[in-house]
């Protein structure tokens, strides 16, 4: 598909790694898939323990920053995030279309930021989206490489208001901020979708892949897919991982998240520079 861009070179030194993180995970990683509101009444999996949700109806940023991710017409939603106002950050397989087994095409992809209730701060269309070359169509699911699971989505229209912002990454130094700061999940829920639920102090349990997937107890289910981690330190916030599904080891489920130390945070900033 021309439309779609495959990433530039420092997308392509991720390819690999797959076994490896198979080996530590044995049952693999059950991606969440985009889901059809109507698939709402079913009970979501990938709740760890207590149901530890909450609706946070905010405006403010970085909340309003997180949006859902609508892949039209009608075919589902994941969650977003603005990481400058032309880029939204998600994951892969939200743009993979099962059904017709391709990729949607980047003109069906719609950006909602700060969706709730039906209403939203402002909207976007995609021009064409950035996949790490190693990512592999969510079909077998375990034959996926998790650490190349995320996307960029290039906005036709700017979104550059200053009550909405962008948040910056943070995949510096992860494991020692991970212990001074606070964890949260933020996410459109296939059970709430039309308000924002967050999961604030939720933990990580660690890394792999060399701390390109972060595995962590954040209550993330289905339309969660391509959520960001936050990092809370002091009153700034930092994505530090985008959920991408849950594992079941030995009786254990856990949740999966691609660090952002796989994005590279210096090589992508230097590519959101340049585009």
């Amino acid at each position: 598909m021309p439309s779609i861009s495959a990433g530039p070179g420092l997308l392509r030194r991720l390819r690999g790694g797959a076994l490896a993180l198979a080996a530590l995970l044995a049952t693999g990683i059950a991606h969440a898939q985009p889901v059809v509101i109507e698939s709402a009444r079913l009970a979501p999996p990938g709740i760890i323990g207590d149901d530890d949700r909450r609706i946070l109806d905010a405006t403010e940023w970085p909340w309003a920053a997180i949006g859902r991710v609508n892949r039209m017409p009608g075919a589902g939603f994941c969650t977003g995030a603005l990481i400058g106002p032309r880029t939204v950050l998600t994951a892969a397989h939200c743009l993979y279309d099962g059904e017709v087994g391709r990729f949607a095409s980047p003109d069906d992809m719609h950006f909602l930021a700060g969706y709730r209730r039906g209403e939203f701060a402002a909207h976007s269309v995609a021009t064409a989206f950035t996949i790490p070359d190693g990512f592999e169509e969510p079909q077998g699911r375990r034959g996926s490489t998790p650490a190349d699971d995320w996307a960029l989505l290039h906005l036709a229209d700017p979104i550059d208001m200053p009550t909405l912002g962008w948040i910056g990454l943070g995949g510096d130094e992860l494991l020692d901020r991970l212990r001074r700061g606070r964890l949260v999940q933020a996410g459109y829920s296939q059970d709430r979708a039309h308000i924002l639920s967050v999961h604030d102090g939720c933990g990580a349990d660690g890394v792999a892949l060399n701390g390109r997937v972060i595995l962590h107890d954040c209550d993330a289910t289905r339309g969660d897919s391509g959520s960001p981690l936050l990092l809370i330190e002091g009153t700034g916030a930092s994505i530090v991982g985008v959920h991408i599904g849950f594992s079941d080891n030995d009786g254990r489920r856990r949740g999966a998240a691609v660090s952002a130390a796989a994005f590279g945070p210096a090589a992508l900033r230097a590519f959101l520079a340049a585009n």
